[in-house]
């Protein structure tokens, strides 16, 4: 039985809404969380991703790997870059291929600070170990078929 109240009759249609109502409370929750830090979730999500890729941190596998375009990307990575926490670096030649972004000492501080990541485990606190690999499986199989509609190539 959920607590969240139904509009409708269509229990797909439900769902989605209570996902995206817990996605942005998460998001909300989060956010407050990391003004702390002076980052963003958004933020949090671009470190991630070149702390994870490493020397092939390059604008373009970064922007595939969270499904968001180049340009939507480019525009992040310079406030994130005016804010001090990556930089740029040339691997071999000054073209834009060889580019890839680090992590400034700044940026891997608030990366660090950010891992804590309280509101995350308070929320989650609700669930068992085993609800939330249930819950990793059934987001994963909704994250796959959105990407075979969409067909992109998201990592």
């Amino acid at each position: 039985m959920s607590i969240f109240q139904r509009f409708t009759d269509d229990e797909t249609y439900e769902a989605w809404r209570l996902l995206d109502h817990t996605r942005k409370l998460i998001f909300q929750l989060r956010s407050n969380e990391l003004k702390a830090y002076d980052v963003t979730p958004v933020d949090i999500s671009l470190l991630n991703r070149i702390q994870t890729l490493g020397d092939k941190a390059h604008p373009i596998t970064i922007a595939r790997m969270g499904g968001e375009t180049r340009f939507a990307v480019h525009e992040m990575l310079k406030k994130m870059e005016r804010k001090g926490f990556i930089s740029k670096h040339h691997q071999g030649s000054q073209s834009r291929k060889a580019m890839i972004l680090v992590l400034t000492d700044k940026g891997k501080k608030a990366y660090e600070q950010a891992k804590k990541a309280q509101s995350i485990h308070d929320i989650f606190s609700c669930l068992t170990q085993a609800e939330i690999r249930q819950l990793d499986i059934f987001l994963n199989k909704l994250w796959s078929k959105g990407n075979q509609i969409n067909k992109t190539n998201i990592i």
